[in-house]
C-alpha cells in the first residue's frame, strides 16, 4: 500500500521517461490505470491506519476497535455518498457491506444500523464489551474534531 502511495505521488510524465529510458516502457501506466490506483489507495488508506492502530502488541487496543469501524463505515459512506470515486466505487460499497456484516452485533448494541427482532449476542461482535463502550464512543463523538484514523 505504502509502495502505491509513493508511486501515485510521483509525477507521471517524469515516471513515465525514467521506466521508457530504462527500457521498461510496459510498466508506463494509463492516465485510467492511474486513476485506479488513486482511487484505490483513498479506499484503502483509511483501512491502513484502521489496521496499525488496532494491532498493538504492546498496548490494549480493543478500545480503539469500535471508533475505528464506525469511523471507517462514515468515510466509505461519505465516499459513496459524494461519488468522489471515478472506478472503484463498487470496491467502496462492498467494504461498506463487509464491514457492517462483520461488524453486525457491534452495531447493534451501539443503536446503528439497528436490526429489529434480531438477538444481539447472536451476531458478530454481539458481545457486551462493545455495549460497555457506548459512553466513551458518546463522548469521542461528541467532538467535532474526533477522528481515530
Amino acid at each position: 500500500m505504502r509502495q502505491v502511495k509513493t508511486v501515485i505521488g510521483l509525477d507521471v510524465q517524469q515516471l513515465a521517461a525514467v521506466l521508457e529510458s530504462h527500457g521498461h516502457g510496459n510498466m508506463v501506466l494509463s492516465s485510467r490505470e492511474y486513476s485506479h490506483l488513486a482511487d484505490m489507495v483513498e479506499i484503502l488508506d483509511p483501512l491502513l491506519e484502521a489496521t496499525q492502530l488496532t494491532e498493538g502488541e504492546i498496548t490494549v487496543t480493543i478500545s480503539f476497535a469500535l471508533p475505528s469501524v464506525l469511523s471507517l463505515i462514515m468515510q466509505l459512506q461519505d465516499m459513496v455518498d459524494k461519488q468522489q470515486l471515478k472506478f472503484c466505487s463498487a470496491l467502496c460499497k462492498g467494504l461498506l457491506k463487509s464491514l457492517r456484516t462483520r461488524f453486525s452485533g457491534m452495531l447493534r448494541r451501539m443503536e446503528v444500523d439497528a436490526q429489529p427482532n434480531v438477538d444481539v449476542n447472536s451476531l458478530p461482535y454481539g458481545s457486551d464489551i462493545y455495549g460497555s463502550l457506548q459512553h466513551i464512543l458518546t463522548l469521542a463523538l461528541s467532538s467535532s474534531e474526533w477522528n481515530p484514523v
